[in-house]
């Protein structure tokens, strides 16, 4: 796992034989075109504006604001609307994300591209990760690792990241409680999963 701070709270998860995702840690996110000095959390590249939405999550709900051309369902938004599970967000004229929330206990939520544009980093996801974040193969995981036996969980303490599996965990090579936080650019196993 890598932090990025250059552009406000998130991280990149590089997940073996399932690849990278985006994990969001503010409950507000922009997103955008990636062109410095304007930051977003989320950059497209695509033709989008440099702050083109931002979404913020609202206890269970994420409401999405549109500061350019959104729209949601096919429906142009004039004002912020609450997203509905399997929302489909159009920016601009091309770029198409999938809105999920895959598990009824958590507030996270699951961004996939469905138009053919790359985020920088490339990542296959993005997670907007309120208190956890499951890993597994079960459909209401939030990240599919379709070919795991056991699920593992991200969750959160203040601001520090923590993770917790049935099977024993290693950080960097070395056995780790589940009262250990994960450092920056650490590598986390199982006997079943690298990450």
């Amino acid at each position: 796992m890598t932090a990025n701070n250059e552009l406000g709270k998130r991280l990149v998860t590089w997940i073996d034989g399932v690849g990278g995702y985006l994990v969001c840690l503010g409950d507000d996110v922009m997103i955008g075109q990636p062109a410095s000095p304007a930051q977003v959390d989320i950059p497209i590249f695509a033709d989008l504006s440099r702050r083109h939405a931002s979404l913020k999550r609202d206890g269970e709900s994420y409401v999405l604001t549109p500061v350019h051309t959104v729209s949601v369902n096919g429906q142009q938004l004039s004002g912020p609307v609450v997203l509905s599970n399997d929302a489909l967000i159009e920016l601009g004229e091309s770029v198409k994300i999938r809105f999920r929330k895959p598990h009824a206990l958590s507030a996270t939520a699951v961004l996939t591209l469905e138009s053919p544009h790359k985020t920088e980093p490339a990542v296959d996801g993005i997670v907007l990760m309120a208190d956890s974040c499951i890993l597994g193969a079960l459909p209401h995981s939030h990240i599919r690792c379709r070919d795991w036996e056991q699920d593992l969980v991200l969750f959160r303490r203040g601001q520090e990241i923590f993770a917790r599996s049935a099977d024993p965990l290693e950080i960097d090579g070395e056995p780790a409680d589940i009262g250990a936080p994960l450092p920056a650019n650490c590598r986390l196993e199982t006997e079943n999963l690298t990450l």
